[in-house]
C-alpha cells in the first residue's frame, strides 16, 4: 500500500506544473475575452464601459461596469473570478482594486495607466504568485482593438 501511495503522489506532482500552466493560460484567455466584451459593449451602447477589479479575500474578481457607478452593477455573467494565486499586473506592478480599463464608444481605451494609441503598449500581465517568468502571460490590445494573449518570458 505504501508503494502505491508513493507512485500516486509522484504522478500527481508531475501533473501539477502542466495543470498550473493550463490554468494560467485559460485565465489569461478569460481576461482577454472579458476586456473584449467590455470594448464591444461600449461601442454597441454608445457609452463608456469600464472593467473593474475587486478583491474578495484571496480571490481577484473582474466585473464589467456598464454605467461607471461601481462594481455592483453588471449583468449576470459579466463577472470573472480568477483562480487563487493568479495575479494581474501592469509593468510589474500589482493591479489594485478599482477601474483597470475603460473603453469609449469611438474605440478608444485606457488600460491601467496607458491610453491606447499613445505609443506605449497597453499590456496587462498575469502570473501565479511565486511563479517564474515562464509562467507570465501578457494580455495586450492590438492596433485593431482585439485582445491577444502571449506567453513565456517577458520581452526585453
Amino acid at each position: 500500500m505504501t508503494a502505491a501511495s508513493f507512485i500516486g503522489a509522484l504522478a500527481v506532482s508531475s501533473m501539477t506544473p502542466a495543470m498550473r500552466t493550463r490554468q494560467l493560460d485559460n485565465s489569461a484567455q478569460d481576461v482577454a475575452s472579458l476586456l473584449q466584451r467590455a470594448r464591444i459593449a461600449s461601442v454597441e451602447r454608445n457609452a463608456p464601459v469600464a472593467c473593474r477589479l475587486e478583491v474578495d479575500g484571496s480571490r481577484t474578481i473582474l466585473t464589467i461596469d456598464w454605467n461607471l457607478n461601481g462594481p455592483k452593477v453588471h449583468p449576470e455573467g459579466e463577472r470573472l473570478v480568477l483562480p487563487r494565486g493568479v495575479l494581474l499586473m501592469q509593468a510589474g506592478v500589482l493591479q489594485k482594486p478599482g477601474v483597470i480599463a475603460i473603453f469609449n464608444p469611438r474605440g478608444g481605451a485606457r488600460i491601467g495607466s496607458v491610453t491606447f494609441g499613445s505609443g506605449v503598449p497597453a499590456v496587462l500581465s498575469m502570473s501565479r504568485r511565486g511563479g517564474t517568468t515562464t509562467e507570465l502571460r501578457e494580455i495586450a490590445m492590438s492596433p485593431t482593438g482585439e485582445f491577444e494573449v502571449a506567453g513565456g518570458s517577458p520581452k526585453s
